[in-house]
């Protein structure tokens, strides 16, 4: 599955991101049995969802700092200390997916508000999505017959 980019691109940012949420929602089945990584899983799965809908939570609007804390918190906590690259393990590629479609949010969500892009996050850009994409295919409960017609149409 290759991500036609230019087409992809021209969609407004929320809708991108939606369209790349649906592959976070699929691979979570790989997560089971990772009760803490499931569930910090969904809780970032959700935040997204409520950014895209311009949805509030703790009666203000999601930012791109709420979506750097799920990745990772002042306290070290977040989907990053899921995925050790010194010691794989076979919820890797599914952790990679619910990070990568959190950090492309915060990319969006930054470039939204007008704010400076931290370090790390100023890495993404829609180019980042092919990667995301990728690393849906390598997980086990992925399936591209699921992947919706409206994101169908961006690949080529």
């Amino acid at each position: 599955m290759k991500l036609n980019i230019e087409k992809f691109s021209r969609l407004p940012a929320r809708e991108r991101v939606n369209l790349v949420l649906v592959m976070a929602r699929m691979v979570l089945s790989d997560l089971e049995g990772d009760q803490a990584g499931e569930y910090l899983a969904n809780l970032a799965i959700n935040l997204v969802s409520v950014w895209v809908n311009e949805g509030m939570i703790d009666g203000r609007l999601v930012t791109g700092e709420d979506f750097l804390d799920v990745l990772q918190d002042e306290n070290d906590h977040g989907l990053l200390v899921f995925v050790d690259s010194g010691n794989p393990k076979s919820t890797d590629h599914a952790f990679n997916v619910v990070g990568g479609v959190v950090s492309y949010a915060a990319w969006c969500a930054f470039l939204e508000s007008g704010d400076v892009l931290p370090e790390g996050i100023e890495e993404v850009t829609d180019v980042f999505v092919q990667w995301i994409i990728d690393e849906a295919i390598s997980c086990n409960s992925f399936d591209g017959e699921m992947v919706s017609d409206e994101f169908r149409d961006l690949l080529f």
